[in-house]
């Protein structure tokens, strides 16, 4: 795998906890028997516990430059474009990194360096590393569980149409890339209606920023048009990696909070 090591900031290694405890604060002390129930209920909901998890993930894509003015990084594109090589930037450390291709398969993406490298020639094979995310949650908040799963169908739905598209770039079926969009969208539906449940303040930046999330996809998923064009498969794979880069940026936003 040739990675640079200045690109190690990629990879992201932490695990984020958000805890939903109610605290005994919550409760009015009305008598020394109920304060000690009371304080007995808080101490089980301290306890009782369980986590939600949502799958890291780890996708490879080609490096093709990383730019500190947008002049550079116009140019750069532009000439990615004209080529018809999918690509999308995302920021990091300050620096706008160009990335190309894109697969949850190391070799589907190393099958396209050398055609890249005539373009760029020190474009180079880069993961990005999307840790996993625990959510730890009380009974009485038991649909965050549901946002996890559905967060797990989502990343599971990326994978979906980057095989599909690492296995069909030739003969793209219309019909059958609709249904994984429909499915992306029934998807979010789903998310969004558990994320709206979410009212205690503890998790109202989670939520603001997940539901931020969902609607830059839904914008992304407009922008696949009513028809796939099959001729054009690679202005879908640059859908498909900016979604996928915005999802990093969304976990480095939790964990900056």
């Amino acid at each position: 795998l040739e990675l640079k090591a200045n690109e190690k900031n990629l990879s992201l290694t932490m695990e984020l906890f958000i805890k939903t405890v109610l605290s005994s604060s919550e409760y009015i002390d009305k008598s020394n028997e109920e304060k000690s129930q009371k304080s007995s209920t808080a101490d089980n909901s301290s306890t009782n516990t369980e986590v939600a998890v949502v799958d890291g993930i780890d996708v490879y894509l080609i490096q093709v430059g990383s730019f500190d003015n947008n002049k550079d990084l116009n140019k750069i594109t532009a000439k990615l474009k004209e080529n018809k090589i999918p690509n999308s930037s995302i920021k990091i450390d300050g620096a706008n990194k160009v990335q190309a291709y894109i697969s949850f398969n190391e070799e589907d993406v190393r099958n396209n360096l050398e055609k890249t490298k005539k373009i760029v020639d020190d474009a180079f094979l880069t993961k990005l590393e999307i840790p996993v995310l625990s959510l730890e949650y009380t009974e009485e908040y038991s649909y965050i569980k549901d946002i996890a799963d559905n967060l797990n169908s989502l990343l599971k739905n990326y994978e979906e149409e980057s095989n599909y598209l690492n296995k069909n770039k030739d003969n793209l079926d219309s019909g059958e890339y609709k249904k994984i969009l429909t499915k992306r969208e029934n998807i979010l539906d789903k998310l969004e209606n558990e994320v709206n449940k979410i009212d205690y303040n503890e998790l109202e930046y989670f939520k603001t920023n997940l539901l931020s999330y969902t609607s830059q996809i839904r914008d992304n998923i407009s922008k696949y048009g009513d028809k796939i064009d099959t001729k054009n498969e690679y202005k879908y794979e640059t859908l498909l990696i900016s979604s996928i880069q915005m999802y990093y940026e969304f976990i480095n936003e939790i964990k900056a909070a």
